[in-house]
């Protein structure tokens, strides 16, 4: 082997050295931002777990009160003076009114109790509701009062002051 051959083989070592110290470089800006980007999903993930839980605490907070469907048919048999809330929790008009009317209705001093009718088919039947959200008086045993849908604050706290 001449000294030509081995300059020559010399400068190709040294070419396929910086090719691949070229190709790290570009790597590396790949793996960097990988890293931060499941960093970023990581801190994403834990912050909407975090706001998942306090919706649901402050779902659990806002419907204290819920009875179960005997319950208000036990209200009504002892003719007790009541609302029932009828509502769904995947109800996206239940989901506006209910934070507005169930502390309203305990500033009011009123006695309203939410009434979950999700898949109660014979409730829905036999207290006629339509759509959710209703809220229906009871007096004496008897319904005296309607109102179904998403109302305004105003036509909320007339109902409830009749």
């Amino acid at each position: 082997m001449g000294k030509k051959d081995r300059n020559q083989g010399k400068r190709e070592s040294k070419q396929l050295r910086r090719e691949r110290e070229r190709r790290k470089k570009k790597r590396l800006p790949i793996i960097f931002g990988s890293v931060v980007a499941c960093v970023i999903i990581l801190i994403g993930a834990v912050v909407l777990s975090n706001m998942y839980d306090e919706t649901k605490q402050e779902q659990k907070a806002l419907y204290q009160d819920e009875i179960s469907v005997s319950e208000m048919e036990s209200k009504v048999s002892s003719q007790d003076d009541f609302f029932a809330y009828f509502y769904q929790p995947s109800c996206e008009h239940c989901k506006v009114v209910s934070p507005m009317l169930i502390p309203m209705a305990k500033q009011m001093n009123e006695a309203l109790f939410p009434v979950n009718i999700y898949g109660k088919n014979s409730t829905w039947e036999k207290y006629q509701v339509e759509g959710t959200p209703a809220l229906i008086h009871f007096k004496e045993g008897k319904e005296v009062g309607r109102l179904v849908g998403e109302q305004s604050k105003t036509t909320f706290e007339e109902f409830l002051k009749k």
